[in-house]
Order: structure tokens, then C-alpha cells, then sequence
């Protein structure tokens, strides 16, 4: 069964929304792929999408979390931080593996977890703050690039 992205933990934002249901998606297609035997090749296209799009998020709610005077910034930034490290780990383990079914098991733990813990609960957290009445930016938060997202 696909997993919905749940309207609940939207963030409030649309461009990190809209991220975070594409990585919903990519997960999906992931282990879609995974039953039909062709889960390393969609596996490229997800460290793909890390690499690039989900970097650009993280540095889009940094500067978000900065403009707005976040009290929990440096350690929302620490998860991001942590998490690229997990994923750079997996992508290694996964290059050097003989057993591209046990990292591919290990890599969409590691993914689904996040997703949960993190980008639905603790994003949720932020964007809670961030819509609060009385939150008022710092400095103008800048409009963030968003990325062309396939």
C-alpha cells in the first residue's frame, strides 16, 4: 500500500510542502519498484533528488527558520545536517555493496523514518511557529528558488 501524504503535516509553505509530497512520491516509486525488482534503479534517481532538491529545501527553511528567529534553529539545522550525512553513508555503502538488496532495504528505512520523524513532525513544528500570530520576520524572508522538481 502507497503511502498518502497526510494533508495534516502540511507545512504551510507551498514550495516545502510541495517537497515534501514529492518525496512521498519518490518513495512510493521506490518501493513500487522494489517488488517489481528494479529498486536499484529508481534508487539512483532518489540519491539524485537528495543530492539536489532536498538540499535546496533544507537551505530554503534555514533561511526561513534565521529570518523568523526560530528558537529551535540550530537544532532543526543540526537534523539537516545529520541527515545528508546518513544519506552521503548510505550512498557509499550502497556504491561499494554486493548485496544491492540489503542497502536498498536499509536506504528506504532510513527515508521513511525521516520522513516521519522529521519533515512531518518536526517541519510541522516550524511551520506552526512560522504561521502563529505575532511571528514577524526579522528581515524580509526572500522569495526561495524552487527547484524544477520531475
Amino acid at each position: 500500500m502507497p503511502f498518502q501524504w497526510p494533508a495534516e503535516f502540511a507545512f504551510g509553505i507551498s514550495e516545502i510542502d510541495h517537497v515534501h509530497q514529492k518525496i512521498f512520491q519518490r518513495i512510493n516509486l521506490l518501493l513500487e519498484s522494489c517488488e517489481n525488482g528494479k529498486g536499484t534503479e529508481q534508487l539512483d534517481k532518489m540519491l539524485a533528488f537528495f543530492q539536489k532538491e532536498l538540499v535546496s529545501q533544507f537551505e530554503t527553511e534555514e533561511a526561513l527558520m534565521k529570518a523568523r528567529n526560530y528558537p529551535d534553529r540550530h537544532r532543526h539545522q543540526q537534523a539537516h545536517a545529520s541527515f545528508l550525512r546518513r544519506v552521503r553513508h548510505l550512498q557509499k555503502e550502497i556504491e561499494e555493496s554486493e548485496n544491492g538488496h540489503d542497502a536498498l532495504t536499509a536506504f528506504n528505512e532510513v527515508v521513511i523514518d525521516w520522513l516521519f520523524e522529521h519533515a512531518c513532525m518536526e517541519d510541522r513544528a516550524l511551520g506552526d511557529f512560522i504561521r502563529a500570530p505575532g511571528t514577524v520576520a526579522r528581515t524580509p524572508f526572500p522569495t526561495p528558488h524552487r527547484p524544477a522538481l520531475d
